[in-house]
């Protein structure tokens, strides 16, 4: 199915093992299984030149000229990755460099590391000690540009609280309903009695 192949190095002198894989098997150029389905990779020696769009998951090691427009699907970014343009996704993760407009539905994460520079709207960001980030954050769920971009962002958002929730462990009926101070002051009193 897959065959490594072998080279000569620049001297002729020995064999070594080359990087370069081939399949004698069709399969989708860059894609690979992830838990939840499919994953698209523009590798590190790829430079994509244009507008992307895709309905699976991306992972970005190369560089893109271009907008990134995966609505309903994770994009990451990797420490060597690049994007030049606005990235549109329902979750985002930079590890390298991104220079735009971030619109995403559900939340983005900088890295320690990352370098942002540009827009992000946003309900949900986490920025990570060491990362660096030079612009403009809107993280109103009601965004006109969300809700432009996304068709039911409400409803995404749900699912993705209700997704954070279960991999949290915490539940809707495990949070209390009041928690302003003067609610959470009653309660001590009438545990202390």
């Amino acid at each position: 199915m897959f065959h490594r192949t072998k080279g000569v190095d620049e001297t002729g002198d020995r064999d070594i093992a080359s990087n370069a894989v081939t399949s004698s098997e069709p399969a989708e150029a860059g894609a690979r299984s992830t838990r939840m389905g499919k994953r698209a990779l523009i590798g590190s020696a790829t430079r994509v030149t244009g507008d992307m769009t895709g309905e699976e998951d991306l992972h970005i090691e190369g560089r893109i000229v271009g907008c990134v427009t995966f609505r309903r699907h994770a994009v990451s970014i990797g420490i060597d990755g690049s994007v030049e343009g606005d990235v549109v996704a329902q979750s985002l993760t930079v590890g390298g460099t991104i220079r735009g407009r971030l619109i995403v539905s559900g939340n983005v994460r900088v890295l320690a590391g990352a370098h942002v520079s540009g827009e992000i709207h946003s309900p949900g960001l986490v920025i990570e000690e060491g990362a660096e980030f030079q612009g403009t954050v809107d993280m109103n769920p009601a965004n006109p540009l969300l809700e432009e971009l996304f068709d039911a962002a409400p409803a995404d958002h749900t699912r993705q609280a209700s997704a954070d929730a279960w991999q949290t462990g915490l539940l809707e009926d495990d949070l209390p309903e009041d928690t302003s101070a003067a609610a959470l002051d009653d309660e001590d009193d009438t545990s202390s009695r």
